[in-house]
């Protein structure tokens, strides 16, 4: 399993660990594609006690009800039956597009879904809970 470390960004990766010494529940990754300034990319860590760290900045905090549903979620995903749908066609990071990638802290070691080697349902969780964590936000 390959590792990206992103210190730069205050965000590094998941270590081996028993999950009571993780912090880190999820992480996610968007890459490739270019913006004006340069390489798009986003990444973010939502944390077991709740916090979110993203690359972009914004002040991130879930709450404890969505928190314990994200736990049960990853705990009880079938990880098997999600990363046998695998992902048919090019690569969007091929055409200016972008690559998901979550890695989800589970024991024994971390599970990595990502979007060109897996066809990722948006709507099945934990995938759906983690992108309303992320990017919806209350109006």
């Amino acid at each position: 399993m390959a590792v990206i470390t992103l210190g730069a960004c205050g965000l590094l990766p998941p270590a081996a660990v028993p999950e009571a010494l993780n912090p880190v529940l999820v992480r996610y990754e968007a890459s490739g594609g270019e913006c004006p300034q340069g390489p798009c990319g986003f990444r973010a860590e939502i944390r077991r006690d709740g916090t979110v760290v993203r690359s972009d900045g914004m002040a991130q905090t879930v709450d404890a009800q969505t928190l314990a549903r994200l736990v049960e979620q990853v705990e009880r995903a079938d990880w098997d039956a999600i990363l046998a749908r695998q992902f048919v066609g090019e690569c969007p990071r091929n055409f200016d597009g972008q690559e998901e990638t979550y890695t989800f802290s589970v024991v024994p070691e971390p599970v990595v879904v990502a979007s060109c080697a897996t066809a990722i349902d948006p709507q099945q969780d934990p995938f759906r809970l983690v992108g309303g964590i992320l990017f919806v936000t209350g109006g």
